[in-house]
């Protein structure tokens, strides 16, 4: 557990200057938001704070990238890490961090916009998982690729091709399976409705590509 901490920590403080950044966007798109959210009941927020989340994907990402990397990750493993608190500790982090950053601007506009709707904060709830998601599948699938291939060009193409191929056979087979079994889901609100079956099958995924990145990263924390 000291091992994730201190990973997050030292994460946070590489990434220091973009939360610097992403804060100062906030607060300026709070500024403005409060003069305009009359006319859009807070919705104004979503695409704002999509951006802001996008942004820090990325850039989570690329600093993902060179933690593993021979460079960098040469440096960083040479602690007594283990592979699965290195990855959880990059999950827990970029968690941490964007729902540090929306839940303040959630806040701001509670705060700052009274027209501010309920709709406006479950969409950006649902954008947060999104971006979660998203994060977990794709560096899991640079870790895994990284311990085969040495040129990040050909790690970005197999990520590509594994999320875009995985995309399509992942929707083919849960329409078969939903017209065989129920369909259960959890309705929050109005706006968000999460299959649970679903959530089940990706989780078990996820579950296993940690598994799996972990065993491949201690194997190979001597070529990274």
């Amino acid at each position: 557990m000291e091992n994730i901490i201190n990973i997050i920590k030292y994460t946070l403080k590489e990434l220091k200057n973009l939360y610097f950044v992403e804060v100062i966007i906030l607060l300026i798109s709070l500024f403005i938001g409060h003069f305009i959210s009359i006319f859009t009941v807070g919705f104004e927020a979503i695409p704002i704070i999509s951006i802001i989340l996008t942004i820090n994907l990325v850039n989570h990402m690329i600093e993902f990238s060179k933690q593993i990397s021979r460079s960098k990750g040469g440096l960083l493993f040479l602690a007594p890490i283990k592979g699965y608190e290195f990855v959880i500790s990059k999950i827990l982090e970029f968690i941490i961090s964007q729902g540090a950053l929306v839940g303040l601007y959630s806040l701001g506009i509670a705060i700052f916009n009274s027209s501010f709707s309920e709709g406006s904060v479950l969409i950006l709830v649902k954008i947060l998982f999104g971006m979660i998601s998203s994060y977990t599948f794709i560096i899991l699938l640079i870790l895994i690729y990284s311990t085969f291939f040495n040129k990040t060009k050909q790690v970005v193409i197999c990520v590509i091709g594994t999320v875009v191929v995985g995309q399509w056979l992942a929707d083919s087979i849960f329409e078969k399976l939903f017209n065989l079994i129920p369909y259960i889901y959890l309705r929050i609100g109005t706006v968000i409705e999460f299959n649970l079956f679903k959530i089940f099958i990706e989780l078990c995924v996820v579950v296993a590509l940690i598994f799996y990145g972990s065993l491949r990263l201690d194997k190979n924390k001597d070529i990274i």
